[in-house]
Order: C-alpha cells, then sequence, then structure tokens
C-alpha cells in the first residue's frame, strides 16, 4: 500500500523528499508549541483528504528536534 504524507515543519518535509516519500500536504512555519489556529488548518485538510477517500487510515508521528 502506498503511503501518502502531512508534512508539518521544514525538517521532516526536508527527510520525506531526500528519502522520495509522498509528501501530499507541507506545512512549514509551525511554532514549537503550536496554538489551535496554528493547527486548524493542519487538521481541517486531514479531515477533508480523509472524507475525500485520499487515504483511509491516518497515523500521526512526530518528534522533538534540537538544534544544536
Amino acid at each position: 500500500r502506498e503511503s501518502k504524507i502531512l508534512s508539518v515543519g521544514s525538517v521532516g518535509s526536508q527527510f520525506f523528499k531526500k528519502n522520495n516519500l509522498n509528501v501530499v500536504y507541507e506545512k512549514g512555519g509551525v511554532s514549537d508549541v503550536p496554538t489551535f489556529k496554528e493547527t486548524l488548518p493542519i487538521v481541517s485538510t486531514a479531515i477533508k483528504m480523509y472524507l475525500n477517500g485520499v487515504y483511509d487510515e491516518l497515523y500521526v508521528c512526530y518528534t522533538h528536534h534540537v538544534n544544536s
């Protein structure tokens, strides 16, 4: 089954693209502790894509990136 990636943040997006993974949505410029206002367009897009049959399961994965 083909994975479709909704990526939040530039580090993740760069990683997925570098590894030729299927990024169907990108959102950059999100703070380390996102507000409701920042997350609303991300969640709305994920829900719309689900309802439109783009995918039938959604897994949320995240890391904590620390600049050195």
